[in-house]
């Protein structure tokens, strides 16, 4: 059956799901829907926590961003398309 994870104060799969089709990574679907990283999400949180001083923060590859992006300039920072 259909298993919806979240953690306290986090997305569920179904928001999640509904981002990555927004920023064009629909094919993360399956990947979030199966849990198969949940494990992950803890040890990560926990790291980010470290090197994050306020909300709202967006860090891609390594670089935190210094404004919250738009959908369009996540999207080209994540090479799907230009913006």
């Amino acid at each position: 059956g259909d298993v919806e994870h979240q953690r306290p104060g986090g997305l569920s799969d179904t928001d999640l799901v509904g981002l990555a089709d927004e920023v064009g990574a629909a094919d993360a679907r399956s990947c979030i829907e199966s849990g198969q990283h949940a494990d992950l999400v803890p040890e990560l949180t926990e790291d980010a926590m470290g090197r994050i001083d306020g909300t709202p923060a967006v860090e891609v590859d390594g670089t935190m961003l210094e404004s919250t992006p738009t959908t369009a300039e996540l999207t080209a920072l994540l090479g799907r398309t230009t913006v």
